[in-house]
């Protein structure tokens, strides 16, 4: 996954900062590459995805095609962006073989579900990061706005963390940043007397 926001709402629109939204990209692993199978990502397909999406419309417009509106072939391509095309495309997690979707919630909704391994709710947010390997729980929706046309969207309902990844950007590994070095209580413990050691420096003492 990708920016994910699933604990605390942001602002998706700097001149609408009032209008929060929980979400995340979710990056699929639609062809291998070299990376992919160095990572053991699965491949899969995205057919789940497209068949809600197409059910939301037919649910709101009807199953003729000729009645839908105009403009709502150009938004459903824009649902499922390629990972080596745009401003995304040098990003980690992006590239070719990636198919990229969105997914929000309102913040009048309430924050999404998040869970972990065992299904035991995280609060921690550092448990949350872009790279972390996730699955999601979704439902899409087909809307009209007075200015913004028509389109679908996937609304984030659930989510589940996995396992985790190689952290995107710049999230630092402590392991790799930093060596080991000596503590002084540590030196000091493995420093301590044996046994036999400690007999003889409080002999004839008490």
């Amino acid at each position: 996954m990708s920016y994910p926001t699933l604990l605390e709402p942001r602002a998706p629109d700097p001149a609408q900062p009032a209008r929060k939204n929980y979400g995340v990209e979710m990056l699929f692993r639609v062809a291998e590459t070299p990376q992919s199978k160095k990572l053991g990502e699965k491949v899969v397909t995205l057919e789940a995805l497209k068949t809600a999406a197409l059910e939301a419309v037919k649910g709101k417009w009807g199953q003729e095609q000729s009645r839908w509106p105009t403009d709502l072939r150009e938004k459903l391509a824009k649902l499922f962006k390629r990972g080596e095309v745009g401003k995304n495309a040098d990003k980690d997690g992006y590239g070719a073989g990636v198919i990229y979707v969105r997914a929000s919630r309102r913040e009048e909704f309430g924050a999404p579900l998040v869970v972990d391994q065992l299904v035991a709710p995280v609060t921690d947010k550092n448990l949350i990061y872009g790279g972390a390997y996730a699955r999601a729980k979704i439902h899409a929706y087909a809307w009209t706005h007075p200015t913004g046309g028509n389109g679908v969207s996937f609304t984030l309902d659930l989510i589940q963390l996995v396992r985790d990844g190689e952290p995107f950007g710049n999230r630092l590994n402590a392991a790799d940043a930093f060596e080991a070095i000596a503590v002084p209580g540590e030196a000091r413990k493995e420093a301590a007397p044996t046994q036999a050691e400690a007999k003889d420096l409080f002999a004839g003492l008490g």
